[in-house]
């Protein structure tokens, strides 16, 4: 994963997703509108992880667990939203090759 480089959004724990113009893949509202679907698909996957009481449990697990839960949830969005994507970008990319 690439931890060091600015994500395309971001999801915080109250479940607001934070769109950023200057990502990794630059500004993702001018790139192709299959590609901001993914990113919206992947964090909406995010927000359904921090709602609810389950949401309390994997707030908990993301802030002070151990990695292999937070690289758990970020996977299943990583899975979520290329189940969901029409995005040809996306289709090749490495996150979205079983």
């Amino acid at each position: 994963m690439l931890n060091n480089r600015k994500a395309n959004a971001k999801t915080g724990f109250d479940s607001e997703v934070t769109v950023n113009l200057a990502s990794r893949n630059g500004n993702v509202f001018e790139a192709n509108v299959e590609f901001l679907g993914y990113v919206l698909a992947h964090e909406s996957e995010h927000a359904e992880q921090f709602s609810g009481l389950g949401g309390l449990i994997n707030e908990g697990l993301w802030r002070w667990g151990p990695q292999s839960a937070r690289d758990r949830m970020e996977n299943a969005a990583y899975a979520y939203g290329c189940a969901n994507s029409t995005s040809l970008l996306m289709k090749g990319n490495l996150v979205c090759i079983p």
